[in-house]
């Protein structure tokens, strides 16, 4: 899950996280979002 965003569930009785598997983009296999190929950051430039 290296390349991957995930939610995580927090039970606040057990103070347990889980990952929550409801997270997922359509027709994937794992949870969260695939982050490879994804353009991210910002670039500024001055005149």
């Amino acid at each position: 899950m290296a390349d991957r965003v995930v939610l995580l569930t927090h039970d606040p009785a057990t103070g347990v996280l889980a990952v929550d598997e409801r997270f997922q983009e359509d027709g994937e296999t794992e949870p969260g979002i695939r982050l490879a190929g994804v353009q991210h950051g910002a670039v500024f430039s001055r005149k």
